[in-house]
C-alpha cells in the first residue's frame, strides 16, 4: 500500500519534496550472493525538478531563464550540529556549512505570497503522506540561487 500512494503522490503532485524513487531491486552476483539495492534520485537532479516547478521557484527549464542563476550552495539540513560538517570539497554541504555560509543562520528567505503559499502547501501534502505511514522524513535539502 505504502509503494502505490507513493507513486500516486507524486503522480498527483509532480512538485513533491520527497525523495524520488526510480525502483528497488535484488540481483544475484556471479558468485551467487545476492545484492538489494534501491535506484533514488540524485539530489542535484530532485533540485533541477524544483527550481523548475514555477509554483515554488522564478528558474524555468528555459535555457536564457536558467543561465540568469547561479547554483552557490547545496545543503543537507537535519536540525542538529552533531557530526553535521561536509568533508573538504563535498558537493553537499550539511548544517554547519550553512550556519557558516550564512552568518550563523541569520538568512532569511523570501518567496512571496505565492510562492510561500505553494511551498507551504506541498509541504502539507508530503507531510500527510508520511504521517498516514507513521514516518519520518528529516532531511530538507536546500539550494541557494543567486541572480548572476
Amino acid at each position: 500500500a505504502l509503494l502505490r500512494d507513493y507513486y500516486r503522490h507524486c503522480r498527483a503532485h509532480p512538485a513533491t519534496l520527497l525523495m524520488r524513487l526510480f525502483g528497488a531491486f535484488c540481483v544475484r552476483t556471479a558468485d551467487g550472493e545476492l545484492c538489494h539495492f534501491t535506484i533514488l534520485a540524485e539530489s542535484a537532479t530532485h533540485v533541477s525538478v524544483l527550481a523548475r516547478a514555477p509554483a515554488l521557484s522564478g528558474v524555468t527549464d528555459d535555457a536564457a531563464a536558467a543561465a540568469r542563476f547561479e547554483l552557490v550552495g547545496l545543503y543537507d539540513l537535519k536540525g542538529s550540529l552533531v557530526n553535521r560538517s561536509a568533508r573538504a570539497g563535498a558537493t553537499v554541504q550539511l548544517d554547519r556549512d550553512f550556519l557558516s555560509a550564512t552568518g550563523g543562520g541569520g538568512l532569511r528567505v523570501e518567496a512571496g505570497r505565492r510562492r510561500r503559499w505553494h511551498l507551504l502547501r506541498q509541504l502539507r501534502f508530503d507531510v500527510e503522506l508520511l504521517h498516514r505511514y507513521n514516518l519520518m522524513d528529516y532531511s530538507l535539502l536546500v539550494a541557494l540561487f543567486v541572480r548572476r
